[in-house]
């Protein structure tokens, strides 16, 4: 230690240059750091989606989860398997310890579903880490009044979307709401009858041409050269021109051994058009064929997948997410300049914005900052009033923030964010950092103007450093020993509070090295002239005061031990009237709320429940100033689901008491709304805020359905801090089961899998048949189906099948049951499980959490089923 101070009260210049070079560089790094409102947590949880088109929840638990779900569990590390089966789609999470290396473990899952066994229309599981960058970070909506719906389509897709998706940290541009290009084929039945062909075999044909395929290298001459066969029609015109070959409709050819039907020694009369010679052996026959536009209709056509308004005008939705390595505040703000770009050259257009994450950070930061420099400004005045010497204050003040910077560049280096958690500890080092420097100055000051201090100048600096370095660093070692333990935290907790404690840590380390280098150097600077500086004055009224304090004390000692242990007892026993949380609501005022249709309900019936509530909104809550909502298309949080709506609606700043605002928008569009759910949600990606959550087990639905309404009734009753609760528990579909008799259709020559696909027919998916390029775009060719609406189970029955012996009905070969079938299943280490959601009207999150635990902890608990 007496080394460095030595060489820094002997090398002012260098410790000068030092200086200025990590001020600079601290901030520098404070300009450049990732700015955020949690540090970034990575989650230790691997998600595989899987859709099955047109299946029902039970088909998708039964035939693709619980599958995956075997292949999953027994990988090396895994923590929790947990699945859930929605209509048309499967996703399960894997869950790990936080110190998996993340990247092993998605390429473990993918090796571990390379080979796995599905039905044959069940997609590729995706495999994919599940990150909060997977949500938007902006969002916006932009409509035109003089464009429609197709040339605003072309507008975004040509115009904006490019741009955006060049903006850097930019991952992902999705938009919703706009028409969708394809082309759409029609067979025509009695073209296809004439030429002696099956839509089945043309399909078939057209796929197997739609293809481009390398052949390898060939040696031609002296040089490999590649080759590649490609037989893909690339333009309209060229898919309309295909050639289908045809066979000729074959004649009714004679019975052997039956007479002929022309007279001995009579030779039938030939058309002049048929040929009478045969063709030589070494002469191809052509086959004879026919252009795919003259067996059916081919329309280039725009098609509308998901329905988006905004402020009551037609819109597209469009949201980005960014790099997990991108600057949130970055990103948002280019995304902007972007659209405020697009807006100022296509006037006519109305941009407005939907989701903005950038805002709040930026709102967090400045108001950290504003606070750390206020906290900083009387830290500096305090230290005035008792230093009593401006040159002392300025060298002991300096430290606060050398010492800041310093922390600044090592966290940089870390690649760590500017957040609440890093901002908080400066704020908290603010009044800790100085401490050093202050025992440090005040020492060099004491003995400089002590009249027999024997020792002068640069020997006097360091002898007053080393004599204070042993309490200095004792001290701030000891604080670091608080911090620290922060960081080695495991679980979601350390991985939020592990900055914190690093900040912190850093801030003093530097404080540490700034007391021992940079004081001294400075010390020696300013207090050049020895004998112009006063010595300490005697103990002033505060000092006399508090010296009468000190004497009552140590003349009781037990009457202050006993006020110390008293006050003790009572500052733990305010805790609980203080209240604990995790993180406080968000003072955004922006609600999330979702649509969810009842099982049955269709895209229009989703479509009608978002009009009302836009009415809602727009008429009837004044304090909404924009509403946006978009219908179809697919949110993360529920894939294969197509008929959910959004809404994003965004209220005024100065709203107050925000939570019940949106507790009661919901409750009054659950109300207005003749079925299906509304609910809030959060797609801000970040940690959820201060709750409880009950996760309910049982073995089966059954025992599930008839539980969870006792838990949602208990827990309502505690009124003093609930404010509502529910569940994912959603009702059931309505489902016909088919049982096959087997006889008859033995003798009728059908099986059970020629039955469910004639059936399937009714309700075929449409899916690509090939691609064609238009205005430089590859559209998808689609044989387009029409929903089919049957107005009772008897009509579908009523279908026909076709059988060796002529078409019959389908209801001659089964006889039906009627149950239901529920609309999402969720499943956890093999058994089912439904989760009730507690909002809280209170920020006393832990005297919640205990109020209502008492009351659920009096349930009784059928047989198989728990809780936690």
């Amino acid at each position: 230690m007496q080394k460095i101070t030595s060489f820094s009260v002997n090398n002012k210049f260098a410790v000068w240059l030092m200086t200025i070079i990590l001020t600079a560089a601290g901030i520098f790094a404070g300009l450049t750091m990732k700015l955020e409102t949690l540090p970034d947590i990575t989650t230790p949880t691997v998600s595989v989606t899987t859709i099955y088109p047109g299946a029902s929840p039970e088909q998708v638990l039964d035939e693709v989860s619980t599958v995956l779900e075997d292949r999953l569990k027994s990988l090396n590390g895994v923590e929790q398997v947990r699945s859930s089966s929605f209509q048309n789609a499967s996703n399960i999470q894997i869950d790990y310890d936080f110190s998996t290396d993340m990247e092993v473990a998605e390429q473990q899952v993918k090796d571990a579903l390379s080979n796995v066994e599905l039905p044959e229309s069940v997609q590729d599981p995706q495999v994919s880490r599940l990150s909060f960058d997977a949500f938007p970070v902006v969002g916006a909506a932009v409509s035109d009044e003089s464009l429609d719906l197709a040339e605003l389509t072309k507008l975004v897709e040509d115009e904006l979307q490019p741009t955006l998706e060049g903006v850097e940290g930019a991952q992902l541009v999705q938009i919703a709401g706009q028409e969708v290009r394809r082309v759409e084929l029609r067979f025509d039945a009695a073209a296809l009858a004439e030429y002696n062909l099956t839509e089945e075999s043309v399909k078939q044909l057209i796929q197997a041409n739609d293809s481009r395929i390398a052949l390898g290298l060939y040696e031609l001459g002296d040089t490999e050269q590649a080759v590649v066969i490609d037989g893909k029609s690339e333009t309209l015109e060229a898919f309309r021109d295909l050639q289908i070959p045809y066979s000729p409709a074959q004649t009714e050819q004679p019975v052997p051994g039956a007479p002929s039907e022309f007279p001995t020694g009579e030779t039938p009369e030939l058309p002049a058009d048929v040929p009478t010679e045969v063709p030589p052996a070494n002469v191809p026959i052509a086959v004879p064929t026919v252009a795919l536009s003259e067996l059916a209709t081919i329309e280039d056509r725009g098609i509308e997948e998901s329905i988006s308004r905004s402020n009551g005008e037609r819109s597209i939705g469009i949201q980005v997410t960014k790099t997990q390595d991108a600057n949130t505040v970055d990103v948002v703000n280019a995304v902007k300049d972007a659209l405020d770009d697009f807006q100022a050259e296509y006037d006519t257009a109305n941009v407005s914005i939907t989701l903005d994450q950038g805002q709040p950070i930026e709102e967090s930061v400045e108001t950290m900052v504003s606070k750390a420099l206020l906290g900083g400004l009387f830290a500096i005045l305090i230290i005035l009033v008792f230093l009593r010497n401006f040159r002392s204050t300025i060298i002991a003040v300096i430290s606060i923030p050398l010492s800041l910077l310093m922390a600044l560049i090592v966290l940089k280096q870390l690649d760590i964010t500017l957040n609440i958690m890093t901002l908080g500890a400066m704020t908290v080092a603010i009044g800790r950092v100085v401490d050093d420097s202050i025992v440090v100055i005040e020492n060099i000051y004491r003995r400089l103007t002590r009249p027999n201090e024997p020792l002068h100048g640069k020997e006097l600096m360091i002898a007053a450093t080393k004599e204070m370095f042993v309490p200095i660093a004792s001290s701030t070692i000891v604080t670091i020993a608080v911090f620290l333990p922060l960081g080695f935290v495991t679980g979601f907790v350390g991985e939020l509070f592990l900055p914190f404690a690093l900040t912190v840590v850093f801030a003093l380390l530097a404080s540490l090295i700034v007391a021992i280098t940079v004081v001294p150097m400075m010390a020696d600077s300013f207090f050049k002239n020895r004998d112009k500086l006063k010595p300490e004055e005697g103990p002033g009224k505060l000092a006399e005061w508090y010296r009468g304090v000190l004497n009552w004390s140590l003349n009781h000692k037990l009457v202050v031990f006993g006020l110390a242990t008293l006050l003790l007892i009572g500052s733990f026993a305010l805790v609980p009237a203080i209240g604990v949380n995790f993180l406080n609501q968000d003072s955004e005022k922006t609600l999330f709320v979702t649509f969810d249709p009842e099982p049955g309900q269709t895209l229009d019936d989703s479509i009608a429940a978002a009009e009302i509530a836009e009415t809602y909104f727009m008429e009837e809550q004044s304090n909404a100033t924009d509403v946006q909502f978009t219908v179809g298309g697919e949110n993360p949080l529920n894939p294969g689901n197509n008929k959910q709506g959004i809404f994003i609606v965004q209220y005024d700043p100065e709203t107050e008491d925000f939570a019940d605002v949106k507790l009661a928008d919901i409750e009054q569009l659950n109300e207005l709304s003749s079925g299906g759910e509304w609910k809030e949600q959060n797609f801000a990606g970040g940690a959820g805020t201060s709750g409880v959550t009950y996760n309910v087990y049982a073995n089966s639905l059954e025992d599930l359905e008839a539980i969870v309404p006792t838990f949602i009734e208990t827990i309502e009753e505690e009124t003093d801090y609930v404010r509502q609760a529910t569940s994912d528990l959603r009702e059931s579909y309505v489902q016909y089961t088919f049982n096959v008799d087997q006889q008859e259709a033995a003798e009728a020559g059908v099986s059970a899998a020629q039955l469910a696909q004639t059936i399937g027919q009714f309700q075929a998916q449409a899916s690509p048949l090939a691609s064609v390029t238009i205005d430089d775009k590859q559209l998808d060719v689609i044989i387009p189906t029409e929903q089919v609406t049957y107005d009772s189970i008897e009509d579908l029955q009523a279908q026909e099948i076709v059988t060796p012996f002529g078409p019959r009905p389908i209801s001659d070969f089964i006889e039906v049951e009627e149950g239901t079938t529920p609309d999402t299943l969720v499943q956890r280490d093999g058994k089912l499980l439904a989760t009730v959601n507690v909002e809280l009207s209170t920020d006393k999150a832990t005297e919640a959490s205990a109020a209502i635990e008492e009351r659920v902890s009096d349930i009784d608990l059928p047989t198989g089923v728990s809780y936690d």
